[in-house]
């Protein structure tokens, strides 16, 4: 008989480079945060900038970033929403708005 390991995961979902929420899972396990509302007004008002108001073009800017996390789930999901937390304040928010929800910063692929 094989043993299987678990993997433990934390994956952020944003909308383009906008986080909306983190969840952590290991097994059947699952913690989740969504981000604080002001992360969804900025993702509601970049997708407005974009000109992604239709379902589909906004459904279709989803993603998901996965990584490894320690073994305590609740633990690894508050430290990375209160990282997100800080490295998006307002003003940071808004650049990303008037953008389009894309990093400002970010060089053209």
């Amino acid at each position: 008989m094989s043993r299987r390991t678990v993997k433990n995961e934390l994956t952020i979902i944003y909308w383009r480079d906008i986080p909306a929420q983190v969840t952590a899972r290991s097994g059947g396990d699952k913690v989740t945060i969504e981000l604080p509302r002001r992360f969804q007004a900025a993702i509601d008002r970049a997708a407005k900038v974009a000109g992604k108001e239709k379902y589909d073009e906004y459904i279709g800017e989803w993603r998901r970033e996965t990584s490894t996390c320690s073994d305590d789930l609740q633990a690894s999901v508050d430290a990375e929403a209160a990282r997100l937390g800080e490295l998006f304040p307002r003003d940071r928010l808004v650049e990303f708005v008037d953008n389009g929800g894309i990093n400002p910063t970010k060089e053209s692929e």
